[in-house]
C-alpha cells in the first residue's frame, strides 16, 4: 500500500469478515484485502465437511459389505469402523434423516438410491487418489491408508487434475508396454 493509507480495520458483512483498507494515495476506497470466514461459518464449515465425510465413509462401507452377504448390520459396521454401536446409530440416523439409507422390512441398512450415487462418488474419488498414488511410488498399503483420508478433502478441480494425470500415466504405461514388446521376436 502506498503512504497515503488513511485506515485499515476489519468489518463484518454476513458471516464474512473483510479486511477494509483506503488508500488515498492510489484512489483506492475500501479494497478488500482479504476475506475470512467468521468464526461461526468456520466451525458450520468444518462440522459439515466431517459430516460428508462420515457420510461417504459408511455409504463406502454399507455397499461394500452389501454386496458380500444379503444385509448390513450395525455390528458389522461397528467392528469395521473400530467403533461403538452407538456411535453407529447415531451415525445412520443422520443418514437416515436425509434419505441416504433405509431400514429393510428383513433387518439391517440399505442405501438408498440417493446413499448408492454418494458410495459410487466416494468410491470414484478413492480409486483416483489411490491410483495417483500408487504411480508416483507410494507403496500400495501405504498409499490406502493416505487415500482414505486424502478422498474427502480433494477439491472437485483437484480431482478433475488428478484423473486426467492418471489416464496420461496409465495411456503412457500401456503404450510403453506395447512398444516394447511389439520391438520383441518371439521366443
Amino acid at each position: 500500500m502506498g503512504s497515503g493509507v488513511v485506515e485499515q480495520r476489519w468489518t463484518e458483512e454476513g458471516s464474512m469478515r473483510y479486511s477494509v483498507a483506503l488508500d488515498t494515495s492510489k484512489g483506492l476506497h475500501g479494497a478488500i484485502q482479504r476475506a475470512a470466514p467468521s468464526g461461526a461459518e468456520r466451525f458450520r464449515r468444518t462440522r459439515d465437511a466431517h459430516a460428508r465425510e462420515r457420510n461417504e465413509d459408511y455409504a463406502e462401507l454399507i455397499h461394500d459389505l452389501g454386496r458380500v452377504g444379503d444385509r448390513v448390520r450395525v455390528v458389522d459396521l461397528a467392528r469395521r469402523l473400530g467403533v461403538s454401536h452407538v456411535t453407529v446409530v447415531r451415525a445412520l440416523a443422520g443418514m437416515r434423516r436425509i434419505g441416504l439409507v433405509t431400514a429393510p422390512k428383513g433387518g439391517g441398512i440399505a442405501l438408498s438410491p440417493a446413499g448408492r450415487r454418494l458410495a459410487a462418488a466416494a468410491r470414484r474419488r478413492h480409486r483416483i487418489v489411490l491410483d495417483l498414488l500408487i504411480g508416483l511410488g507410494v507403496p500400495p498399503r501405504v498409499a490406502e491408508v493416505d487415500a482414505e483420508g486424502i478422498e474427502h478433502h480433494v477439491s472437485p478441480v483437484t480431482l478433475r487434475a488428478m484423473a486426467r494425470s492418471v489416464r496420461v500415466e496409465s495411456i503412457g504405461s500401456r503404450r510403453s508396454a506395447k512398444r516394447e514388446t511389439a520391438g520383441r521376436r518371439p521366443s
